[in-house]
Parts: C-alpha cells; structure tokens; sequence
C-alpha cells in the first residue's frame, strides 16, 4: 500500500485530530506533524516510533533499531511498489524491482526514496 504525500494528506484530512492521526494497523497509526513555515509531514508510528515519514520532497524509512517482524511488515506495507524488505540468515536486506538484492541493513538505517519511489543513495 505505498502511499504518496497528497494520498496521506488526504487520509488525515479525514481524522478527527490530524496530530493523534488515524490508526492505520494495530500499535500504528498515521500522524501529522505541523513544521512553522514548512508543509506539514505525514509520519507512521508504530508503538511509540516513526518508522516512515513523508515530506513534499522525500519519504524515509527507518526500523527505528528494532528488528523485529512487525516492524519489518508495516515498512513492507509502504515501501514504493517493487521494493521489499526481507531477511536472510537473521540479516535485513532490501530487494530492488528487479528482486536483487541492493542493501544489507542495520540495526538502525534509513531509507530514502523520491516522491516518485526511486532510492536515494
């Protein structure tokens, strides 16, 4: 279900409160955060930690040091179409969309990706 920044305002502009957002998934939910003299950032939070945000001009990734299955399906759920986050031999690698393998991660990394889902290197 990757999701674009005018699909996510449009998604909170329908909550009741825009900065406790709307649940999107058990312990997640899609938030707004208000930046004085910015455009606003759509963020998912699982449990207490921002694992994608979305701004005008980028979405990032990050399991916020958490490895842990959960954390690995709700990245899965919004990673741009054809990018995967799967584990092999106890390690985390993301798949490109020609199902190669393009980065090992860490315990904590971040993703980035245009607008438009290419990865920002």
């Amino acid at each position: 279900m990757s999701m674009t920044y005018q699909e996510c305002m449009a998604f909170l502009a329908k909550a009741k409160c825009a900065t406790t957002g709307r649940p999107v998934a058990h312990a997640t939910r899609m938030k707004m955060l208000m930046h004085t003299y910015q455009t606003p950032t759509a963020y998912i939070q699982y449990h207490n930690t921002c694992i994608v945000e979305w701004t005008s001009t980028c979405i990032h990734f990050t399991n916020g040091g958490y490895m842990t299955q959960t954390t690995k399906s709700r990245l899965n759920d919004y990673l741009p179409s054809g990018y995967h986050i799967r584990q092999v031999k106890g390690e985390w690698v993301l798949t490109t969309p020609e199902h190669r393998p393009n980065r090992w991660l860490s315990d904590y990394f971040v993703l980035n990706f245009t607008p438009e889902g290419e990865l920002m290197y």
